[in-house]
């Protein structure tokens, strides 16, 4: 067992505290669209355009990350966030939504590849699956917490305090990454990324990933509409929030719970049944417009990540220990050039097929693990 003591350093608690913050503003804002009575065509176009904001910001982190502190990369891009955030709230034109919404989830992308990579790449091979797993108990624990939380400011407060005041939390982020985290763990480590790219290029499982990340990006976008699906069935914001919170919490502890025993099984089998699973409560969505079958649906799009550990974990031993961050943010910044055609694309079959975009999210969910089950490779070794 993980005594209380190592549980509680720095590192977790960090994802606690963000995930606090920055999951409540990310699970609000597509219901902040509908809300304002936002056509799917308009949604779509809303997170054409965040995904567009985001394709080099990834690489950008990483690279200041690799040239300047952690700490000082996301302490920066935090208040800038935060000042912007305070600044364009209260938007109630597409344009300026739209402006919103990139700076809300600009904060995920700075985090993760400063700070998170850097803790990330700290940790060794071997232990990264029981890290992952602990991580992310902290990480979908302040999720939870966080929506539930802001759920009842919204309830009992309104949209624009609770905005407001829930910005201000990340005042409290930066004073505490400033304390504890110091210096890079790695950066003594890090090579000149003058021709890394081409080398990163030649992995060998690197197109497989990047064709099942680009699927996966089509089948995520639909996701993007579970929120709205929610409120047109009859659920209201904070009503919503608050099952979201307790599934998240549910699933937290689920995956810390049973990190240990899919860490045991073939990381490959755990992937591709990470894949898999959304068949499910894909094909519930479209079918079943109840409450009930709603929650059913919602409750297992949410459980399934308690495979999100091993999955990372594969994916990460499928290349050299070296080549890791560039590949992540390579990824990232991929799945982001994907995004200007996802979201958009899923909204116009929105306003023309409604919830019959489940049946899509099915169908490319099928495809997906049976490219994953063809061409990934076999043997668990770190190549």
């Amino acid at each position: 067992m993980i005594k209380l003591k190592k549980l509680l350093q720095p590192y977790f608690l960090v994802y606690f505290l963000f995930f606090f913050i920055n999951g409540a503003l990310e699970s609000f804002y597509p219901m902040y669209l509908e809300k304002l009575k936002f056509t799917g065509k308009e949604i779509g176009f809303a997170f054409t355009v965040i995904y567009f904001s985001q394709i080099f910001l990834p690489a950008l982190t990483s690279t200041l990350t690799n040239k300047f502190k952690a700490r000082k990369v996301v302490t920066t891009g935090l208040l800038i966030i935060l000042s912007l955030s305070l600044i364009i709230y209260n938007q109630k034109y597409l344009l300026g939504v739209v402006v919103l919404g990139i700076i809300i989830h600009m904060a995920r992308p700075i985090f993760n590849f400063s700070l998170g990579n850097d803790i990330l790449v700290s940790v060794d091979s071997e232990e990264r699956g029981k890290y992952l797993s602990i991580r992310d108990l902290f990480l979908f624990g302040g999720m939870s917490i966080g929506i539930f939380v802001f759920s009842i400011l919204v309830k009992n407060n309104g949209l624009k305090f609770s905005f407001n005041i829930w910005n201000l939390l990340y005042i409290v982020l930066i004073l505490y990454i400033i304390k504890h985290f110091q210096h890079n763990k790695h950066n003594e480590e890090i090579e000149d990324d003058s021709g890394k790219l081409k080398t990163v290029i030649k992995e060998k499982n690197l197109l497989v990933v990047i064709v099942i990340n680009v699927l996966l990006t089509f089948s995520y976008a639909c996701t993007k509409f579970v929120p709205i699906l929610a409120m047109n069935i009859g659920f209201k914001i904070d009503e919503f929030m608050k099952y979201q919170s307790l599934f998240i919490i549910i699933n937290a502890l689920m995956a810390y719970k049973l990190a240990d025993h899919f860490a045991k099984k073939n990381k490959r089998k755990v992937y591709l049944t990470d894949i898999a699973v959304d068949v499910l409560p894909f094909t519930l969505l479209a079918l079943n417009l109840s409450k009930v079958g709603f929650i059913i649906a919602f409750l297992i799009l949410q459980l399934k990540d308690i495979f999100s550990p091993v999955s990372f974990s594969y994916v990460m031993d499928l290349f050299e220990e070296k080549n890791i961050t560039t590949v992540l943010g390579l990824l990232e910044s991929i799945n982001n050039c994907v995004g200007l055609i996802a979201p958009l694309f899923i909204g116009f079959l929105w306003d023309i097929i409604g919830i019959k975009i489940f049946y899509f999210a099915t169908a490319i969910t099928i495809l997906t693990a049976v490219v994953a089950f063809i061409r990934l490779p076999i043997e668990e070794k770190k190549l």
